[in-house]
């Protein structure tokens, strides 16, 4: 929720509390997390003072992932030529939901296996396993309904010859 509100702090502290655990299983939620920031500072940053802070908290967060997402840095460091006007840039592409949308979906994804749950939504796991048995059953109970028309109205007693889960 805090990320959907664009606040990077709480899935940022997570993220740090279990930095081991991540980097164990390669996860890129706190590269993603610091990006979602340093490019936050980046459009807010008007002024000299502010771009040098900017490139502090580069070398701070950004630089330990320079090897593993150097394409990634070095636009984020190509953007900082454009810093507090992103949005008319070549950069916008940064200051979009993407970042924020792919950083959320890591998230989570990494949430539910650090508490040992199944990656998908069980709801929403059941309900595409129901819409996906929907097309064969319904063809199975118009072909059934189709025989006993053949045989003579109830000769299935109205089920299907199958019990269903």
């Amino acid at each position: 929720a805090a990320l959907a509100a664009r606040d990077v702090g709480p899935a940022l502290a997570w993220a740090q509390g279990r930095r081991a655990w991540l980097a164990a299983r390669r996860s890129d939620l706190l590269f993603e997390l610091h990006r979602l920031c340093f490019v936050a500072l980046l459009a807010a940053a008007t002024s000299p003072e502010a771009v040098a802070g900017v490139l502090a908290y580069g070398r701070a967060h950004l630089a330990p992932f320079a090897e593993s997402h150097f394409d990634h840095v070095q636009q984020l460091m190509g953007a900082v030529l454009h810093a507090g006007r992103l949005h008319g840039s070549p950069y916008a592409a940064l200051a979009g939901g993407g970042l924020w949308t792919a950083a959320a979906e890591t998230l989570q994804r990494d949430f539910r296996a650090a508490a040992g749950l199944p990656a998908a939504n069980p709801l929403e796991a059941a309900v595409e396993a129901g819409a996906a048995a929907l097309g064969p059953l319904a063809k199975c109970a118009s072909m059934l309904k189709a025989k006993a028309g053949a045989r003579g109205a109830g000769a299935l007693g109205g089920g299907l010859p199958v019990d269903l889960p």
